[in-house]
Formats: C-alpha cells, structure tokens, sequence
C-alpha cells in the first residue's frame, strides 16, 4: 500500500489511524531530535534539520491524507450497511423506464435503491458555471459507475431489477416508502 494514495474503498479506521500515530510520532522526535541526540557539529546540525524538515511535512501531508481516509470509512461503512427487511419491504417499485425517463429529465437527481439489502445511490449529475443556471457534461451514475448517455446507464439498471422493477427508497431525499 502506498501511504501517500488516497485509498477511496478502505472500510476499517485501523490504517488511517496507524499512519496518523507513526507520523505524529515522527514529527515529535523530529522536534525534539536535540533533546534526544545531541550533535556538536554545525553542518550536521543543518543537514540533519533539513532532512528533519522535509520528513516532517511529508509527515503532515500524510496525516491530511489519513484523516480524509477517515471520512471516506465512515461514508463507506454507511453505505455497506444492510438495509432492515421493513425499509426493503416498503420501497416504491419503478421500472426502468421510469426510473430513466427520472433521469433524462433532470441535469441532477439523486436516486437510492435497494438491491440485495444494500442502499445504492443512483442517478445524474451536471456541472455548471458559476453565476448559470444552464448545464452541461451531464453523467448518469450507479454507485461509483459513470454512464455518459442513458442508454448505457439503462442497461446498467438491468443488474439492480427483481420482477423488471427497483426498490426505491428516497428521490432526492424525499422517502418513497408506502
């Protein structure tokens, strides 16, 4: 693994932290390093406290890394939550093509399904100018997938249906339970 990569699927706190404490550690005993070794000699001073310097912000950076990791455990963890037989039970059934047609309508729609007691996030996503309210570089998504037409993203749904429908759980928010 590499410490500086930001690791978007991670779902146990235990890395992150352990990066976290080695590199406030090091940053500690980077500070303290006269206290610990105390060295006469002036260059090996400035060399040693320049390579202290450089390691201590490699240190910082990857504690920012670690506690973005953090964030993202616990949005994962959320989200592999299974879902209780009564939330699934009282999903709203669409079929595909409502659930498309939902889609094409709108530059931004968040949908969340339910497939196999998991909650999935489905739907569109734009980008628009500052100050505009025109959109553009519309995607469709399911989970972490992109779709760039709705074809695609309608065959995509294909693997979520169970009797040609989706258990729908929430449109943008708003719950759909019966």
């Amino acid at each position: 693994m590499d410490i500086f990569h930001f690791n978007k699927n991670n779902k146990s706190y235990a890395y992150p932290i352990l990066k976290i404490v080695v590199c406030i550690v090091l940053i500690i005993l980077f500070i303290k390093r006269d206290s610990i070794i105390h060295i006469d000699n002036k260059t090996v001073n400035i060399v040693t406290g320049f390579i202290c310097t450089v390691i201590g912000l490699v240190c910082i950076y990857c504690v920012e890394i670690s506690i973005c990791e953090l964030l993202q455990v616990k949005e994962n963890r959320s989200e592999a939550m299974t879902l209780s037989d009564s939330i699934v039970a009282g999903c709203k059934r669409y079929t595909i093509d409502k659930i498309v047609s939902l889609a094409e309508s709108n530059d931004i729609i968040e949908i969340r399904i339910a497939f196999n007691n998991r909650e999935i996030a489905i739907g569109t996503s734009s980008d628009c100018k500052n100050g505009s309210s025109k959109f553009f570089d519309k995607l469709y998504y399911i989970g972490n997938k992109e779709f760039e037409d709705a074809e695609d993203f309608r065959s995509g749904l294909l693997a979520y249906t169970v009797n040609g429908e989706i258990a729908v759980i929430t449109i943008d928010g708003i719950s759909t339970h019966n």
